[in-house]
């Protein structure tokens, strides 16, 4: 872990035609990367295939493996007090002990939590938070002394901080409020960059790492105030087009998966020619990366899967097995993006403007293939893009 100022993006300019709305949209992100205070906290990848960091509670700190958890909103790890023989969600993981810290306070208020869809019986705490050597006081989260949760059973994680929120519940400070009050962090923003094969990652409180992506960065708002959700406008696999019209995306990072309608998904299998064998649908391994890109359209902006990023490729005693990570789902029509879509897409989130951002991850596998636009950016719009950085 470790604290870094952001140096400034390059803004990469490509061939094409260059339309207004882009412009607003390369303009939007100014300001956000440019020495920027921000809080770096490497992931490593579980056994379970969850992404966690490692974040210390309490005086001295006592270390442990959160889940950062953008779908929800409560910070929650298991008690010292949570008997794991009862309990099973609380047996091997490390447990926060109040009474072997010095800066302990218990605020002696009881609430039910339905963190990662389980229920949790947690005394709220206020505590100091350290970020590598950065101590962030006055923490509120829950001591869960009960946990009947069945993804926390043999979860590489031992709690998760809850990033969900946009507003404070309770008039309780958020954990970005904290870190920005204490001048820790510039921006009410983070943002999150996995890298491909479940290979770890960064994730980034309080602003964007260039490095970690390539190309245009585009912001669009979200969709509403409770989850991370954005609009977009269609949907292609190859020359097959999936969807022509407007839908929500929701983004979840601990699935791993792509879930959508299943008309749409019953599409894209059938573009992909492969055989179903119930949910699921698997191809020939040797011929992953033959297979047509997928296409994300939000803005003027093309977001691209490869091959190598929608299917997974399982070992197993037979021989590798190449699964499509696309599942349908019946009597839905919005799209859930889980690590198949983060691991090629880097996101930035951004509480102050209530917006998502969105740009090809400087490892994704589409890259190379990715052509944004087609001809010369004309002139003009080259020298409003140019004036409006330096003066505006």
């Amino acid at each position: 872990m470790q604290i870094s100022r952001v140096v400034t993006g390059q803004v990469q300019i490509m061939t094409g035609l260059l339309p207004l709305g882009l412009i607003l949209h390369i303009l939007s992100w100014r300001g956000y990367n440019r020495g920027d205070r921000t809080i770096s906290v490497p992931l490593t990848v579980g056994h379970d295939g969850i992404s966690y960091g490692t974040v210390g509670i309490g005086t001295p700190p006592q270390y442990f493996k959160f889940f950062f958890d953008i779908t929800g909103c409560e910070t929650l790890i298991p008690s010292e007090n949570c008997n794991p023989t009862q309990h099973p969600a609380c047996a091997g993981h490390n447990r926060y002990s109040c009474n072997k810290s010095k800066t302990c306070m218990n605020l002696d208020e009881e609430f039910h939590s339905k963190a990662l869809g389980g229920l949790a019986v947690c005394m709220t705490v206020r505590e100091t938070f350290t970020f590598s050597s950065v101590m962030v006081k006055n923490v509120v989260f829950c001591e869960a002394k009960e946990i009947v949760a069945p993804r926390m059973i043999d979860a590489s994680f031992d709690g998760i901080i809850g990033l969900g929120c946009r507003k404070a519940e309770n008039e309780l400070p958020l954990l970005l409020e904290s870190l920005h009050e204490i001048g820790a962090i510039d921006h009410l923003i983070y943002s999150v960059f996995f890298k491909r094969n479940f290979s770890g990652g960064e994730f980034i409180l309080g602003g964007i790492n260039p490095d970690k992506y390539h190309g245009i960065m585009t912001f669009t708002e979200a969709a509403d105030e409770t989850e991370w959700k954005f609009y977009a406008t269609g949907i292609t696999l190859g020359m097959h087009t999936v969807r022509h019209d407007s839908f929500v995306a929701l983004l979840n990072p601990g699935s791993h998966y792509l879930y959508g309608p299943k008309e749409d998904v019953d599409l894209i299998h059938a573009s992909l020619g492969c055989d179903l064998l119930k949910t699921y649908c698997y191809v020939n391994c040797s011929t992953v990366e033959e297979l047509p890109d997928l296409r994300i359209y939000v803005n003027d902006i093309q977001l691209v899967l490869r091959g190598e990023d929608y299917i997974r490729r399982l070992d197993n005693f037979s021989g590798p097995i190449c699964m499509s990570t696309f599942v349908g789902k019946a009597k839905v029509q919005y799209w859930e993006l889980g690590y198949p879509f983060l691991s090629s897409i880097y996101t930035v989130y951004d509480l102050e403007q209530n917006r998502i951002g969105l740009a090809q991850a400087s490892t994704s596998a589409a890259l190379a293939s990715t052509r944004y636009l087609s001809e010369l950016i004309p002139l003009e719009s080259l020298f409003l893009v140019i004036y409006l950085f330096v003066f505006n």
